[in-house]
């Protein structure tokens, strides 16, 4: 379960779609406070829009990276796992709140603010 975890976490950190799709359980959520709850297919759109169509690792994955993730707390408990971690893309920055299970992550809970680039 925590692979799945580490599996998520670095394809954003590398902005492969691919990657982050193959850590997914069926039933995932990804809750987004700027649209809401989305089911796994309508993430694998959203991730779409960002990446492209998720065969290949977006440029970022070449070198440059897409995210950062730090100060990743871990807890498993009764078989799941879950981790909190504070993140930043350049543009935006905040935590995110995963859970996984036997079958993948299940849960991504964002919460965020655009960083000012003053």
């Amino acid at each position: 379960m925590s692979e799945y975890l580490d599996m998520y976490m670095e394809g954003w950190k590398r902005g492969d779609a691919a990657l982050i799709l193959r850590s997914l359980a069926d039933d995932f959520v990804y809750d987004d406070p700027a649209s809401g709850p989305m089911t796994r297919a309508e993430f694998t759109t959203h991730l779409e829009g960002l990446f492209g169509d998720g065969a290949e690792p977006s440029d970022a994955a070449a070198g440059a990276g897409f995210e950062s993730i730090v100060d990743v707390v871990r807890q498993e408990k009764d078989g799941q796992w879950t981790a909190w971690g504070w993140w930043n893309t350049g543009s935006e920055e905040g935590a995110g709140l995963l859970k996984a299970g036997p079958d993948g992550v299940r849960l991504e809970k964002l919460a965020y603010y655009t960083a000012d680039p003053t």
